[in-house]
């Protein structure tokens, strides 16, 4: 299951990779970048 987590709000960083999420967005823009480039 593709999966864009966030390093802002509840959970550190390591979590997400723990946890095997996809991607990771440490700013807002971030996500734009990372929805792009999955569209290409």
């Amino acid at each position: 299951l593709l999966c864009i987590g966030v390093t802002w709000g509840f959970r550190e960083e390591s979590l997400h990779q723990e946890l095997g999420v996809t991607h990771i967005a440490r700013k807002a823009d971030d996500i734009v970048s990372i929805v792009e480039s999955l569209n290409k």
